[in-house]
């Protein structure tokens, strides 16, 4: 069977026509990141409200229905991605476990506190600019 998201080369099939790998990855970079700090901004809502797989959906959706036909959509065969630069390749989970995989999560996930992504980024600037401290040394 065809892999319905991937041309013979690895490079996912897109919206905008583009074939080369490294092309690819930089104009996805930039739409999802762009769409990312509109979501984080409140310029774009995400409405699934619990943790789990109709969440993910939803936002793969909003990151990237610029790029892919297929977006917010759960896969139908086995992809993996190689990053050129690391020399490694990423497996994505098998779409015969993906609805397991976010069941199990989503149970494990029920009782995490709301909290807005802008308040997670916050505290994790706010702690990224406290100073080190250091033990003064050994006299």
């Amino acid at each position: 069977m065809a892999n319905p998201y991937q041309a013979e080369n690895g490079v996912f099939f897109n919206k905008l026509g583009i074939t080369d790998a490294e092309t690819l990855r930089s104009v996805e970079y930039f739409l999802a990141s762009t769409k990312a700090k509109m979501v984080l901004s409140g310029e774009i809502a995400i409405h699934a409200g619990k943790y789990g797989l109709m969440r993910l959906k939803e936002i793969h959706k909003v990151l990237f229905d610029d790029l892919y036909e297929w977006e917010g959509q759960e896969r139908t065969t086995p992809v993996a991605k190689f990053n050129r630069l690391g020399k490694t390749v990423t497996h994505f989970i098998s779409p015969n476990n993906i609805r397991d995989a976010f069941n199990h999560i989503e149970k494990h996930s029920n009782g995490f506190r709301p909290s807005s992504l802008t308040v997670c980024l916050g505290r994790a600037q706010f702690r990224q600019q406290q100073p080190t401290h250091n033990p003064p040394s050994a006299q």
